[in-house]
């Protein structure tokens, strides 16, 4: 195929990647339980604490970020959704333009339609969690590096950092490749991390008197929660080539991986990848944070192989699995809703009280109300306990409150039934839902 056909079926490609993004991203789902908490957060920045739900466990710039669109008074979901794609589309755009800094045209195509076209990626976009936009912050840090901006690549890699703690590792990465061959400019680096690092400690020990409090939280409900979260060693294997089967020449690609650019690349993948190996907590949207890398170090494997003679013909088989299996998971993610019940969250619209305590941050989608929440570490009995004693009004589900060996739920109901009024009971699926006000 010569130039001139090869860019106009590159470009045709990306125009189709386009137009699914924005085909699943203008569906109307129900939102998600922790969509719903950052929602639930904007309403707290915009309004200086008096509506909406606060976690100090959550990092904080997504929630800065889709805040300035309720400053603004525009639609906050819709908003959300488009600054999701337009992450997501700048990842790819980095993508492209990393391989093709460190190897050429050819590589950035293969590169930039791996990401383009890999549905997990289109999935989360609608989601609109903090996934996406970590992943931008991370690559661009990488690109940053690769273009030896170095105290550039610190300032996005500590951004991304402060998106989803995990991507810490992407500094890391970056801190061990500059080590390799550039070891001078190792504080610029360290500098840039520092600067929204050292701002977000500076807030927390403000707001909390304990700057590393998110991070402990965080830790702690991780581990928590991990034993619901379970899956075997094999987990991202499997599930990484049901996304996409070229993500097979991943390996490959990491042992043509020489150059010490090309370092920060495979280490940022490496990190990631056998972080979210190890931990037994697994869930499909973890693996989009190293996705960007592992279609970068694939995009590198498969131009090796097309050096060798008959090689396209495997790709062309590998094409004619991708199609089925990708439009598949497309499919699969199309019909993919969760569990949502308006008439139960519509409840607290019956109380005139400015605060409740709720067992599900979705009810921040339907009131104005300061909300406590009773889930998480809240778990533990003294806390429990005086949260109790301090609401006026109590709107639970008897299965949000899910915890392995929890005998504070037995004591927790007993409370509630001898100390508030039952304003109202019912069973759904398995499930009693209830609300309770404070008796007088």
């Amino acid at each position: 195929m010569n130039k001139k056909n090869s860019q106009w079926l590159f470009s045709a490609l990306v125009v189709i990647g386009v137009i699914i993004k924005l085909f699943f991203l203008l569906q109307q789902k129900p939102l998600w339980w922790d969509t719903s908490v950052y929602i639930g957060m904007t309403k707290y920045i915009t309004s200086g604490g008096a509506q909406g739900l606060w976690e100090p466990l959550r990092p904080p710039i997504w929630p800065l970020i889709i805040s300035f669109f309720s400053f603004l008074g525009l639609p906050l979901i819709f908003f959300a959704k488009i600054t999701q794609l337009l992450f997501s589309l700048g990842s790819v755009l980095l993508v492209f333009l990393i391989a093709k800094k460190l190897w050429g045209t050819e590589e950035a195509r293969i590169a930039s339609l791996l990401l383009l076209f890999t549905p997990v990626i289109v999935f989360y976009e609608g989601v609109m969690l903090t996934e996406i936009p970590a992943v931008f912050f991370g690559v661009l840090a990488v690109y940053f590096l690769v273009n030896e901006k170095y105290f550039l690549a610190g300032i996005f890699s500590g951004i991304s950092f402060l998106t989803k703690f995990p991507m810490g590792l992407i500094f890391l990465g970056l801190v061990v490749s500059i080590i390799s061959f550039k070891r001078n400019n190792i504080l610029k680096l360290f500098f840039g991390f520092l600067i929204p690092v050292i701002i977000f400690l500076f807030v927390n020990f403000l707001i909390y008197q304990d700057p590393l409090l998110p991070l402990k939280e965080g830790s702690e409900i991780f581990e928590k929660s991990s034993w619901f979260y379970e899956k075997g060693s094999s987990y991202y294997f499997i599930e990484l080539i049901k996304e996409n089967v070229f993500f097979i020449f991943g390996l490959m690609g990491l042992f043509f991986l020489r150059k010490r650019k090309e370092l920060a690349l495979s280490l940022s993948f490496l990190f990631l990848f056998f972080y979210f190996g190890y931990i037994p907590h697994k869930e499909v949207r973890f693996y989009v944070l190293f996705l960007p890398f592992l279609a970068l170090v694939s995009a590198k494997g498969i131009a090796e192989i097309l050096k060798y003679k008959y090689s396209k013909f495997i790709l062309f088989a590998l094409i004619i699995l991708f199609v089925p299996l990708a439009y598949g998971k497309f499919v699969d993610y199309y019909n993919f809703k969760v569990g949502f019940d308006e008439q139960y969250y519509s409840l607290i619209k019956n109380y005139d009280t400015k605060e409740a305590l709720v067992s599900d941050p979705r009810f921040t989608l339907f009131s104005d109300k300061k909300l406590d929440l009773l889930y998480y570490k809240d778990y533990d009995e003294p806390t429990v306990m005086k949260k109790l004693r301090d609401a006026e009004l109590v709107i639970t589900n008897t299965c949000d409150i899910v915890c392995k060996n929890c005998e504070i739920k037995e004591k927790m109901f007993d409370y509630l039934k001898n100390n508030f009024a039952t304003d109202y009971k019912e069973e759904k699926n398995n499930c009693t839902v209830f609300v309770f006000t404070r008796q007088t």
